[in-house]
């Protein structure tokens, strides 16, 4: 009599981590079981797990951008188990899986209306049921990427982020957390911002702390951002709060700060893990926003920013071995040397300043632009050396708002060269 049959899949984990960059991390292993459960379930014929490139789904609205994927462990081929078996009871069957994934395969990353994803699905060819193949429900497998915990680069990006900068020798702002490194499963990210005055006659009207994603698309060189998290500080109560902003503010006679407690959301709902490679990549920034108004009247949007990483946790369990990590000096100088700019990405530092309208917050898909001047205040302050120049210092230029006749959408971004052209460096 022809019965029926399922199949399920049961991966230890949801994710795989790969420790490097594209050309150097070594492989990650998914593994997990599969269950078979009918009236003839020790009767399988073949059975196989597959990870692919997870499908779009029907009116969801999102296009796949994942690279073709099918890596696939054979369980049972022609009646014979190829690994670990087990009966769970008359009428379940196990079976264990094990599937590396390749050190360059892209990350899981969800845009508005893309996504590069991956799941795993099982397939097993049962004797005497209805239906000779049957199929398991998808189940997602985030593909993560991060630095090596021991690398140098983990360790100066791990450092306490601290910039400053003068705005016209009026004011100067700083910005200060414990860590360029962010971890979505924090509770939360304590930041500090300073306002310090350099001229008599300033007011503060409104500051800020931002922390913005930019998303950047491969096939269309197209880029969004947006606010992932975002604290207004009541200038007047010192108190976080989202009302509207005041027209009058408070002078500026002495140095002020204020501390704040930044929630990370969660990621890949509120928030993506940096990717600097593949077909869409993200970045992320930490901000400091604030409003004033100078001696004349006239209002001021300035906004100190700096990159942040958001990263996986690295799980100690399952880091590679000592001898096969990059930034071991143990390792071939070739070795080091043919990945080290994995963690590159454009970013500027920047304060830019723009005279205020109704609304006075800045728009997020301006191309930032740094500020003339701007030095940090101490050289070992300045950020990981895998960011552009960092070598001998980032690349500050100097920008007015009276000399922008407009700013230019990310999409339209110029290079950092052309930068340094228009813009004179001091």
């Amino acid at each position: 009599m022809l019965s029926t049959a399922s199949v399920s899949v049961y991966p230890d984990t949801a994710e795989a981590i790969l420790y490097g960059g594209p050309s150097v991390a070594n492989d990650a292993v998914v593994t997990g079981r599969v269950v078979v459960t009918g009236r003839n379930a020790g009767q399988v014929a073949s059975l196989q797990v597959t990870l692919r490139a997870q499908r779009g789904r029907r009116f969801q609205g999102q296009q796949s951008m994942t690279p073709p994927t099918h890596l696939q462990a054979v369980l049972v081929a022609d009646g014979r188990a190829a690994v670990t078996h087990e009966q769970l009871s008359a009428r379940s069957h196990s079976w264990q899986f094990s599937i590396s994934v390749p050190g360059s395969t892209a990350e899981t990353v969800f845009a508005r209306n893309s996504f590069v994803a991956y799941e795993l699905v099982a397939e097993a060819e049962v004797s005497g049921t209805f239906a000779g193949t049957v199929q398991s429900k998808p189940v997602a497998v985030a593909i993560k990427r991060a630095p090596p915990p021991d690398s140098v680069w983990a360790a100066t990006a791990g450092a306490a982020l601290y910039e400053t900068a003068d705005w016209r020798g009026q004011l100067q702002l700083a910005l200060a957390t414990d860590s360029r490194i962010l971890h979505s499963d924090d509770q939360a990210l304590p930041i500090r911002g300073v306002v310090r005055p350099l001229a008599k006659g300033l007011q503060l009207r409104r500051a800020a702390f931002q922390l913005v994603e930019r998303i950047v698309l491969n096939s269309d060189l197209s880029a969004t951002s947006r606010l992932v998290a975002d604290i207004d500080v009541d200038i007047d109560t010192d108190q976080c709060t989202s009302s509207l902003v005041k027209q009058e503010g408070i002078a500026l006679d002495h140095e002020t700060s204020t501390e704040r407690m930044l929630s990370v959301p969660s990621e890949y709902t509120g928030i993506q893990y940096d990717v600097h490679r593949g077909p869409i990549r993200t970045y992320h920034e930490l901000a400091l926003s604030v409003s004033i108004v100078d001696a004349r009247g006239s209002v001021h949007n300035l906004r100190l920013a700096s990159p942040v990483f958001v990263l996986p946790r690295p799980c100690r369990a399952a880091l590679p071995r000592y001898e096969d990590t990059p930034a071991d000096r143990l390792v071939s100088p070739p070795a080091l040397r043919r990945d080290s700019n994995f963690w590159d990405q454009f970013v500027l530092i920047d304060t830019t300043d723009s005279f205020a309208d109704a609304r006075p917050e800045l728009a997020l898909d301006a191309c930032p632009l740094a500020l003339q001047g701007y030095r940090p205040s101490d050289l070992s302050q300045a950020p990981p050396p895998s960011y552009p120049g960092a070598a001998h210092g980032i690349e500050r230029t100097v920008v007015d708002s009276a000399d922008v006749a407009e700013m230019q959408p990310l999409r339209q971004r110029r290079s950092r060269e052309h930068l340094a052209e228009q813009f004179a460096v001091v």
